[in-house]
């Protein structure tokens, strides 16, 4: 992922993983980005997007 795909992910809110904003910088959260390397699965706004498989 190139650095300008990321930051137009953070601009629009889709980044796939928790992101702070201060001031004119956005900061990625160590701990949000390893649960998503870890998982696969994207974490939005702090919120997991993923739903539950039964199977």
């Amino acid at each position: 992922m190139s650095r300008s795909k990321s930051y137009d992910l953070v601009r629009r809110g889709e980044f796939p993983c928790r992101v702070l904003p201060i001031g004119r910088t956005a900061r990625v959260v160590t701990a949000s980005l390893l649960r998503v390397l870890e998982s696969g699965k994207p974490e939005y706004n702090g919120a997991s997007s993923a739903n539950p498989d039964p199977s």
